[in-house]
Order: structure tokens, then C-alpha cells, then sequence
């Protein structure tokens, strides 16, 4: 055997090992934001099931590294049933892990409620796989010990059985050899001397094959030991791997204890070379200078030993002429000295000047800062005298106009009329002091709910003859269930006088708040509730026909629809009614055939199960203009069976392009086939 061989067991320990070092996540909290959270952790790969599928591919890698192995034609019977006892434990890991991570990528692509927790689960997932493949690791090194300690001791022995049975075949063909010599030999005493050969090399041969037994034996025996052993290299091994973990929570403990510490010698190392190639810089500068000076001392050294006195004087006068034409320059500064001095005094009454405008300035902000407060003293005043602020509704209900010129024009216009009392002090009260203040309808607003629409004022004109205001407002901001049809809004709206004063003197106003009607372009009477009819043999009033939608309505109320196979009817197609649905103002009941009544468009509202609205079951169906309903979508993900899901269908008066009446209801439960 070759210790060479085992090398790749070592390699399958440190991939097992490596699979040990993951990083921990932490919680969240808030249930209304989780799923937000969740999600935006999910798109920024904070999440992920990266962990999992690496366990996936280093699982693969060792199973071809053993299957390797495996195949090899000195690996022993023993050690391959061990091989294969691991191999299928790695298989068996790696089919449990697949259809975990299988489940959590479902559940990831359904992306909706969920996903509450699945980073808990991803973490719990990732710590028992580590533990799974801890204990294979420590297989694994069980298999790579005892190969190592029967590796050269078998060898020896091997080398050595193998040179005693050369030893005795030698032997043999000896004795064979003698026993040819005494069937020729010709007398009795060469006879007597080739037996005795014979016996003493018989003697010689039963030694070896004692030895060669003996041998053997110590081969059985160091088998043997290895297995006794086994059990105690096994727990050295889980040792080793503990300590390891232990080690390696230790340094995950103090991690930053270990990055500050790691930092701060980063630094020092840093600041060292720094100053290590400042001080090399300066001694490098410092030498140049040195030999510089050296040698300029060394040029005047032997200048002096070769100029004349006389040429030295006249150096010294050239100097003096020069000192001579830099005091003049000197003399020359001097008096530009004192011209700019005379500027600095100019700039300086300039200056002065300048403050005696500020000064100058600051008064009349002054004052005007009075006269701001004094207006705004007054507009206390008339605020203080404002005795009510009343909405006239423009439709039933209590609702004030919201419309839009048309489909693609994104600007909505709300209009109030409003009683402002008393009205002669109303009318002196500026356009910028009113506001719209608005507030959602939703019992339980959520985050796309609560982002509500900001009005504009636009304008505040009176009406003579009364003590009403008409107060126009706009937005651009999308308006979510502001559709084709005219409907009321899912939030109400005020008028508000915001008082400029600040502190605790402040003295808002606010109206009571009123509902907003949309009012749809194209639309006609489109506050009242048009009746609707199915026309048979005779025309019969639909009877729960409703302004709103309640996902709690009794089944008494629906209309009951067996349309279900089995809990569901996936690609099929159904009319809500076997005769045509027309609808008026609430006109006698006449024949079905006098053609006097609008025709009704049908629409898709919304869907719900257990009294609960769910916006992804309502996209597992489809209502057509004409009243035709069918499913396209599997909607196991959201119920179990489709029995007893209420489908709330909108109904619309219309002729041509032009809407009547108001935008009404009914709810359809299906139901099994019996």
C-alpha cells in the first residue's frame, strides 16, 4: 500500500470540515414589516440558499472521491464495505438536503406570508446538515487512520513473507535436486551423505514455514489491534474537531476585539513605512547635501589655492554694486508700501459706507418683520372669530367630487363646497391659508394604503347671496382605486385653515371630514343605485345587489354557482346567469323584449375564503364584459378546494362608452357539482 492513496480522504475531511463556517443572521420584529423586510432581504441576497446548495456541490465532490477510491484495485474488501457505508450515508444526506432546499425555493417563488421565518429555518437547516456531515467527516478520518497504521507494517511483513517463501522454494528445488543426485548416486556412502543433506535442508524448510505462519499471524494480530483501536481513534478525531470549533467560536466571539487589534497593527505597520521612507528620504537628502557641500568645500579649497588676491577684490565689488541695486529695489517697495496703505484708508471709508447701508437695511427688514406680525395678529383675530366651517355634501352618503377630464390625463380635481361662518370675516381670509387635510377610511391601513394623495388648493371663490366658499384642490399623485368606474375613495378629506402664528397661540381649523366619490369619465347619475334585472320569460330584479363589498356576507345573500369539479374548475368557462342582465332607473317590470333598459358590463372585483380578501386568490379568475367567469390559475397555493370561495363581481349600467348609475356588486359562491 502507498500512503499516497489516502490523500483524497484528507481532502473529503476538509471539505466536510469547511462546510462548519457559516455565518448567523438575526431576527426581525415587527410581523406588519416583515414580509416587506423579508422580501427586500431576499433581492439584496442577505438570504439566500447559497449555504445549502454549496453542502450540495462539496457532498457531490466527496462522493467522487470515494467512488474513486472505490474503484481502486488495492483498496481492500474491508475498507471498501467502509467506503460504501459512507457513500450511501452522502447520498442519503444529499437526497434530504435537495428537497429541503426544493421546499424553501417554493416557498421563495410563492412570496407571500410564507416567508415569515424562513431565515430561521434556513439558519436551523444549515446547522443540522453541518452536524450530519460532522459526524461523516469523523467516519471518514476513522477510514484514513487505520489505512495509515496498517500501511507500513503490512508492507514490512508482506516484503518479508514474501522473501521466506523465495527462501523456500529455493529450499525445495535444493532438495529436489538432491533427490535426483541420491536416485543416481553410485555408492551407499554418497547415499547416506545426499539423505542427510536432504533431512537437514527438510529440517531447514519446516523452520521457514514455521516462520512464515508466525508471520502471517502477526499480520492477523496488527489487523486486529487496528480495530481495537479504531474506537479510540475515532474519539481522538471528535476531539480534535471539537477543539477546532471550540477555537473557531472563540475567535467568532472576540471578532472584533481581533479586527480593532488587527486594524491598529494595520496602522502601525501603515505609519512605519510611512515614516521608514520619510527617514529614508531625508537620509538619502542629507547625503546628497553632505557630498554637495563636500564637494563645493573641496572646489573652493583649491579655488583659493589658484585666484589671486586682486580677483578676489573685484568679486567683492561686483557684490557691493549688487547689495547697492537691492536697497534701491528695497527704497522702491518701501514706497509702494505706502501707497497701498492709502488704498487700505479708501477701502476702509468704502467699508463704512457699506455698514451705514446694512444698518440702513436692517431697519427697514425691521419694520417689515413688525408689519409681517401684525398681519398675522390679524389673521389670529380672524381666525378666532370664525365660528364654523360646514362640507356641503354633493352626493348621497356625504360624499364631495373627485374627477379627472379623462382616462389618461393624470391630474385629479376635487371640488367642495363649504359653509364658512361668519361669512364677511370668511372672505378676508387669504387663498394660502386653506389646506386639504386627508385621512385614510381602511380599518387597518397598510404600508400602500397609509401613502395617501396630497391636495393642492387651486382656488377659493365665494358665492354671492350665501355664506359658501367653493374650494377647487388637484393632485398628480396615483390614485390606487380611482378605476374606469365611478366609485367612493378609500379616504376622506377636510378643510383646513392653518394659522401662521407659531408656539401655543396657534389656531388651526378644521372641518368635519367628508367621504370623496370618484366620478369616472363619461359617467351619468352616478350617485344612483340603478336597478338591475335578469331577463327570462319575465324580467325579475336581482335581488343582493350591493354598493360595497364585504368578504363576511352571508351565503343567503350570494348567489350560488355549482361550477366545481372536485374543488376546482381549471380551464373551464361558466355564465354567472342563463339569461341576458339588463338594468334602469327602477322602470315597472315590462316584457323582456322591448329593448328599454342599458346594458350591463360585468367585472372582476375581488375574491375571498373564511371571510378574508385575497388579492392573489382573485387572480386565479377572470369575469368577461358579457358576465362569463373561468379560472386560469391553479389556486392550491392560497386554498385547498375552491368550495365555498366567494367571487364579487362588479356590475355597470352602460350605453355605448357612457356609464349610468352607480358601480354596484354581487357576490358569486362556488360550489361542487353533485
Amino acid at each position: 500500500m502507498d500512503i499516497k492513496k489516502h490523500n483524497f480522504i484528507f481532502v473529503i475531511v476538509l471539505f466536510l470540515l469547511g462546510t462548519t463556517s457559516v455565518l448567523m443572521g438575526g431576527c426581525q420584529k415587527d410581523y406588519d414589516g416583515q414580509l416587506e423586510i423579508i422580501r427586500n432581504q431576499i433581492k439584496s441576497g442577505e438570504i439566500s440558499l447559497d449555504n445549502l446548495n454549496s453542502k450540495v456541490i462539496l457532498i457531490d465532490e466527496q462522493i467522487a472521491a470515494l467512488q474513486k477510491a472505490l474503484e481502486d484495485a488495492e483498496t481492500t474488501e474491508e475498507h471498501k464495505k467502509d467506503i460504501q457505508a459512507v457513500l450511501k450515508k452522502l447520498d442519503d444526506v444529499k437526497t434530504e438536503l435537495e428537497g429541503k432546499i426544493a421546499g424553501l425555493e417554493k416557498k421563495i417563488a410563492d412570496n407571500n406570508e410564507e416567508l415569515i421565518g424562513i431565515k430561521e429555518t434556513i439558519e436551523s437547516l444549515e446547522q443540522q446538515f453541518n452536524e450530519k456531515l460532522l459526524a461523516i467527516s469523523i467516519e471518514i478520518q476513522g477510514i484514513d487512520v487505520r489505512l495509515d497504521a496498517l500501511d507500513g507494517r503490512v508492507n514490512a511483513l508482506e516484503g518479508q513473507v514474501k522473501a521466506l517463501e523465495e527462501i523456500r522454494e529455493t529450499i525445495q528445488d535444493e532438495i529436489d535436486d538432491l533427490r535426483d543426485k541420491i536416485a543416481k548416486a553410485p555408492s551407499q556412502e554418497q547415499i547416506g551423505k545426499l539423505e542427510k543433506a536432504v533431512g537437514d535442508l527438510t529440517k531447514l524448510q519446516e523452520e521457514l514455514g514455521n516462520s512464515i505462519t508466525t508471520l502471517t499471524k502477526q499480520v492477523g494480530d496488527i489487523a486486529t489491534d487496528v480495530k481495537r483501536h479504531e474506537e479510540a481513534i475515532s474519539d481522538a478525531a471528535r476531539d480534535i474537531i471539537d477543539i477546532n470549533n471550540r477555537i473557531t467560536e472563540v475567535m467568532a466571539e472576540h471578532a472584533t476585539e481581533f479586527k480593532n487589534l488587527w486594524d491598529a497593527i494595520n496602522g502601525i505597520k501603515e505609519q512605519y513605512t510611512k515614516w521608514d521612507e520619510k527617514f529614508e528620504k531625508l537620509t538619502d537628502e542629507f547625503s546628497a547635501l553632505q557630498s554637495d557641500y563636500i564637494e563645493k568645500i573641496t572646489a573652493l579649497e583649491e579655488l583659493i589655492k589658484t585666484v589671486e588676491p586682486e580677483e578676489i577684490a573685484k568679486e567683492i565689488e561686483e557684490v557691493k554694486k549688487e547689495l547697492n541695486k537691492l536697497s534701491s529695489a528695497v527704497e522702491k517697495n518701501k514706497a509702494d508700501i505706502l501707497t497701498t496703505s492709502n488704498l487700505v484708508v479708501d477701502v476702509k471709508k468704502q467699508v463704512e459706507a457699506l455698514n451705514e447701508i446694512v444698518t440702513e437695511h436692517k431697519q427697514r427688514i425691521s419694520a417689515i418683520e413688525k408689519e409681517i406680525k401684525s398681519i398675522q395678529e390679524d389673521i389670529k383675530n380672524l381666525f378666532d372669530r370664525i365660528q364654523s366651517m360646514v362640507i356641503i355634501p354633493q352626493y348621497t352618503g356625504n360624499y364631495v367630487k373627485l374627477e379627472t377630464s379623462n382616462e389618461s390625463n393624470k391630474t385629479y380635481n376635487l371640488t367642495m363646497e363649504v359653509d364658512i361662518r361668519p361669512f364677511s370675516i370668511a372672505a378676508k381670509i387669504a387663498k394660502g391659508a386653506f389646506s386639504i387635510s386627508v385621512k385614510s377610511v381602511e380599518p387597518t391601513p397598510t404600508r400602500e394604503v397609509s401613502e395617501l394623495p396630497a391636495f393642492s388648493i387651486e382656488s377659493v371663490s365665494s358665492n354671492k347671496g350665501s355664506s359658501t366658499f367653493t374650494i377647487t384642490a388637484s393632485t398628480t399623485m396615483e390614485i390606487g382605486n380611482a378605476s374606469i368606474y365611478s366609485t367612493p375613495m378609500n379616504f376622506q378629506v377636510a378643510l383646513a385653515l392653518d394659522d401662521v402664528s407659531s408656539g401655543t397661540s396657534k389656531n388651526d381649523r378644521l372641518s368635519e371630514y367628508m367621504g370623496v366619490y370618484y366620478v369616472a369619465p363619461g359617467s351619468i347619475d352616478e350617485d344612483v343605485l340603478y336597478k338591475f334585472y335578469e331577463n327570462g320569460e319575465m324580467k325579475e330584479e336581482l335581488k343582493n345587489v350591493t354598493e360595497s363589498i364585504s368578504p363576511s356576507i352571508l351565503e343567503s345573500n350570494c348567489y350560488l354557482r355549482t361550477f366545481l369539479d372536485n374543488g376546482n374548475f381549471m380551464g373551464k368557462s361558466y355564465p354567472i346567469f342563463d339569461s341576458k342582465i339588463t338594468a334602469n332607473r327602477g322602470e315597472k317590470q315590462v316584457r323582456a323584449n322591448e329593448e328599454e333598459d342599458f346594458e350591463v358590463e360585468f367585472s372582476l372585483a375581488s375574491a375571498a375564503y373564511s371571510s378574508q380578501a385575497s388579492l392573489g386568490l382573485a387572480n386565479c379568475f377572470t369575469v368577461s364584459r358579457n358576465g362569463v367567469i373561468a379560472q386560469i390559475k391553479d389556486a392550491s397555493a392560497y386554498v385547498k378546494s375552491l368550495d365555498g370561495v366567494k367571487i364579487f363581481v362588479g356590475l355597470q349600467a352602460k350605453k355605448g362608452s357612457v356609464k349610468y348609475g352607480k358601480h354596484c356588486y354581487i357576490c358569486v359562491v362556488l360550489k361542487n357539482k353533485d
